[in-house]
């Protein structure tokens, strides 16, 4: 099994796309990606966007 690390300063995050199947919609989880100001997109994979949205903005 190969894990690989995505890291990006929040202050550096230009974007989040998240890409849902219609599973998803109705699961309310989709496939995220952060692309940043110069350092390129990576993606964070299946999440719940309205749980992670709510860690980021409580920061």
């Amino acid at each position: 099994m190969i894990f690989s690390i995505f890291a990006m300063n929040l202050d550096k995050v230009e974007s989040w796309d998240v890409d849902r199947s219609r599973s998803g919609r109705i699961l309310n989880c989709g496939d995220m990606t952060a692309r940043g100001v110069g350092e390129g997109a990576g993606r964070i994979g299946t999440i719940l966007p309205r749980v992670f949205r709510s860690h980021i903005t409580a920061r």
